[in-house]
């Protein structure tokens, strides 16, 4: 698993980590919504990242990712993996100014590969 932590923006209020093919029950989302409690007494928002699976060096490394791959295709809506830039692009969107509001959510970024599991 990799748990990555990407800066906050320029007024140091957001906290966004990417975790890639966590599990919704895990301990790690109960800690993070306790780490997100923490943030917002310090008007700090925090988000996680739920990717899908992506074909990354990392995770191919796993074994039998060629299975999980394949499987994830099949289910996916839209018949992709989610790519690195998928996750960027909702990096960006998550930085923005207006999505203040957004806060202690474990945000799948997957085309609804999720939903259809």
């Amino acid at each position: 698993m990799h748990d990555r932590h990407y800066g906050e923006d320029h007024d140091g209020n957001r906290c966004i980590r990417v975790r890639h093919h966590v599990p919704p029950c895990s301990r790690y989302v109960g800690a993070f919504k306790s780490r997100a409690t923490i943030e917002l007494r310090s008007a700090i928002t925090a988000n996680a990242i739920r990717a899908g699976v992506t074909a990354t060096r990392a995770a191919q490394k796993i074994p039998g990712y060629e299975s999980l791959e394949q499987g994830a295709e099949r289910r996916n809506p839209s018949g992709r993996l989610t790519t690195p830039d998928d996750v960027a692009r909702a990096l960006v969107v998550l930085s923005h100014p207006d999505t203040a509001w957004i806060t202690g959510n474990v945000i799948g970024v997957d085309g609804g590969e999720d939903v259809v599991m």
